[in-house]
């Protein structure tokens, strides 16, 4: 009976340390969306200086050689970062829930 006793709860220590790493995990993957984010609106907006009234694709700044080719084209939860050139350049990610409009969308600007 006590060999039973200790097995659970060495599992119980297993399930919350599981528990613990997902969610670091989680917010190193949003800080890293949010350096992406940053790093591909600095490229953004050094492209508008030359293109006037034009928004960029992620794309279209590696082609154009103002974001290295190794530059992560998705999100680390595999979706496309999103420009968006109003008054200001935003880059946003869709987040963990890969929608685009909700709470945890990552911009350069987020704080989690």
């Amino acid at each position: 009976m006590k060999q039973v006793h200790r097995l659970r709860g060495v599992a119980g220590i297993l399930a919350v340390s599981l528990v613990i790493c997902a969610c670091g995990n989680d917010r190193v993957k949003v800080k890293t969306a949010q350096t992406n984010a940053c790093t591909v609106r600095m490229a953004a907006m050094a492209w508008q200086a030359t293109h006037p009234g034009d928004c960029p694709t992620v794309a279209q700044l590696i082609a154009d050689r103002e974001l290295a080719s190794t530059t992560d084209r998705l999100d680390p939860w595999g979706s496309p970062y999103a420009i968006r050139c109003d008054d200001d350049v935003q880059v946003v990610s869709p987040g963990p829930d890969k929608q685009m409009g909700t709470t945890d969308d990552v911009t350069c600007n987020s704080v989690r």
